[in-house]
């Protein structure tokens, strides 16, 4: 099984602190004498089978190809560590640093050895970028596989992981293997020897085992996250989980099977795992047991047992078949009892995995690498976002880090910033794609990042290039998304969200348009109250009604109907606004009858209230002077007189007499 290997590097005799070359970069100190060797200390005696090696980006030749610094690299093993000597394995040579591809190397060997010899006999001479002629390396990874029983043969000077990297060994996950390795022997025996009985039951064992790996996988990661954020309690719990379950591996485990091939006490069996009381396996904890019949105990049912009838015929004759292989018969072992649970459940694992019942045949899914890359783009995609914006940024975009999240995110602003206008509508598209992934991102630096890119395209990308075309399509694929934002918890996330979109929507009406269409949509699930924040800004915003950015009656009055129905208050009280703003400045006619209509329909108190505000309304304005517009207290024959002839500027006094009366029209 290929892992990567576990090591410490060392110069000059002295370790370096842990994690150089595996996850931060190596730089040599200034005007060190060469050539320089780092070794790389092992924690096993181990068969190396892959070494990967990235040299730093400064300290490569950017010029001349034929004198870049070689790296020669050597491997010892521990036998020949005891004498002093090495087996050379050659030279590796590295281009300029202006070919990003020619970073890495990839060195494939077949040596079992403890120490990996790394020489740089030459530095890369510079007066300008390496005025102190240093070397560097950003990482080496070692790749291969652990020999068995090695761990005992290192010396404790030797020991040199820390108890956090020693957590993370997968100590126990190696002990199921070594199972598995033996019962796959006798599997292979039996089936040499047409026992077909015995090969079934070994191969129930084995899909047993690779269930097992899985949740001892999942409960080791689980126990070092624990421990590197110092949750120690949680630390306690999952070692009293992991000890269950292998006290259930070790139980449902037939003997027999994992007997004649190897020598049994040669399990990776850790050192000081259990306390005395512990050596006794006794009944598994945290399962609940099942009554059964005496007839049950006797023939115990495992778990995932076949139910057609050829199995059960075949489990009928098992003890027939048994009897006849030739495995000595012994005493039933201390593993009967675990045999009466069923559907057993590892507390640890029940919120996080959701696990089905059938398992794979082959072994290669469960033995993957630990390191594995992301999967960052899909298809066209990613290809495009390469091929316009770069290799480096792509991957910065779709990192696990968000600080290199962010980098990328400000890089692509960079260039749409120096994009030309024939080439402005591939960049505005692949730039779509790659805001409807970020503004998903939870993490608040990185979407506001987002924000910024958004910001930039609808006020200034696209009015640059003349791109108006395009902004349904933008609208299209994020507009959920904002308004999801919009409604976040996250006061910052939601404050920043309503202040772009009032940027956006304030600059470009062909633009705002294209937004607003898609926000005055029926309430999505989620997003009812950010979206309707965004519409009740912009009504205060452009006005209401306003066809030019799509706000007319008939579509703010049925958002605002939708925003009724809703059970958020606050939407519903946006929605109540929303209509009398546009009743009082729009055909009143119209949004009289759709409301009414509504109703008739859904008698709702809250829609009774809109139409007696809608009554005073009209009421309020029937009190006003219909030749100034000035308000009038009282409607009644003697006020009107009163404001004709001392106020109201459209009459005057006649001459003739102390009567009002209305200027002669030409």
């Amino acid at each position: 099984m290929t892992r990567r290997l576990d090591y410490r590097a060392k110069l000059d005799g002295e370790f370096l602190k842990e994690g150089v070359l595996l996850s931060t970069a190596w730089i040599s100190q200034r005007d060190m004498t060469l050539p320089i060797k780092l070794e790389l200390m092992l924690r096993l005696r181990s068969v190396v089978e892959r070494i990967e090696i990235i040299a730093h980006d400064l300290y490569i030749r950017q010029n001349d190809v034929q004198h870049i610094a070689a790296h020669q690299v050597a491997i010892a093993t521990s036998d020949d560590e005891l004498k002093g000597s090495e087996k050379k394995l050659g030279v590796v040579h590295f281009k300029p640093a202006s070919e990003a591809s020619s970073q890495q190397r990839t060195i494939y060997v077949d040596v079992s050895c403890t120490v990996i010899t790394l020489q740089i006999n030459k530095a890369h001479e510079d007066e300008v970028t390496n005025p102190f002629h240093q070397v560097g390396l950003e990482s080496v990874l070692v790749f291969g596989r652990y020999l068995s029983g090695a761990e005992d043969d290192i010396p404790p000077s030797r020991r040199t992981l820390s108890p956090v990297e020693m957590v993370n060994s997968k100590r126990f996950t190696e002990e199921i293997d070594e199972l598995l390795r033996r019962v796959k022997r006798n599997k292979d025996k039996f089936v040499r020897e047409m026992d077909f009985s015995q090969a079934k039951r070994a191969q129930l064992e084995m899909n047993l085992l690779t269930k097992a790996r899985g949740e001892m996988v999942a409960l080791e990661n689980a126990q070092s996250e624990a421990v590197k954020e110092d949750n120690f309690h949680r630390a306690v719990d999952l070692q009293d989980e992991i000890k269950t379950l292998r006290r259930n591996v070790m139980a449902f485990v037939d003997p027999r099977l994992t007997a004649n091939i190897v020598r049994s006490e040669d399990i990776l069996r850790p050192k000081n795992l259990f306390d005395k009381e512990d050596l006794k396996i006794g009944t598994p904890e945290l399962f609940t047991a099942m009554a059964s019949s005496a007839r049950e105990r006797s023939a115990p049912k495992l778990k995932q047992r076949p139910s057609s009838v050829s199995s059960r015929r075949t489990n009928s004759s098992r003890s027939v078949a048994t009897s006849a292989s030739g495995l000595p018969r012994v005493e039933p072992w201390h593993g009967n009892k675990f045999l009466e649970k069923e559907n057993t459940v590892v507390p640890a694992l029940r919120d996080k995995i959701n696990k089905s019942d059938s398992i794979e045949e082959s072994s290669d899914a469960s033995n993957q690498e630990e390191y594995q890359p992301v999967a960052i783009f899909k298809g066209v995609d990613y290809s495009r976002a390469v091929d316009l914006f770069g290799e480096q940024t792509a991957r910065n975009l779709y990192s696990k880090k968000w600080q290199e999240r962010k980098i990328g995110l400000a890089r692509v602003q960079q260039k749409l910033e120096s994009v030309s206008s024939t080439e402005a509508p591939k960049y505005l598209d692949c730039t779509i794609a790659i805001l409807q992934r970020h503004l998903k991102d939870p993490l608040y630096n990185v979407y506001a990042s987002a924000l910024d890119l958004l910001g930039f395209v609808c006020t200034r990308y696209i009015q640059i290039h003349h791109l108006q075309r395009m902004a349904p399509s933008l609208a299209r694929s994020i507009h959920s998304t904002v308004a999801t934002r919009a409604s976040d918890t996250d006061r910052r996330s939601s404050t920043a969200t309503l202040s772009t979109m009032n940027e956006i929507l304030e600059q470009d009406k062909r633009v705002a348009k294209a937004f607003l269409t898609r926000f005055l949509k029926p309430l999505s699930r989620g997003s009812q109250r950010g979206q309707a924040t965004i519409v009740q800004n912009a009504a205060e915003l452009l006005g209401t009604p306003n066809a030019e950015v799509g706000f007319t009656e008939d579509a703010v009055t049925q958002f605002g109907l939708d925003c009724l129905r809703n059970a958020d208050p606050e939407v519903r009280s946006i929605g109540k606004k929303l209509i009398l703003d546009v009743y009082a400045n729009g055909r009143r006619d119209v949004i009289f009858q759709m409301v009414s209509r509504e109703e008739q329909g859904h008698q709702h108190p809250l829609l009774r209230s809109i139409l007696d505000d809608m009554v005073a309304i009209n009421s309020a304005q029937a009190r006003s002077c219909r030749h100034c517009g000035a308000n009038i207290e009282k409607s009644d024959s003697s006020t009107l007189e009163k404001h004709y002839r001392n106020i109201c500027p459209a009459f005057t006094k006649c001459s003739f007499g102390n009567v009002a009366c209305e200027p002669q029209k030409e």
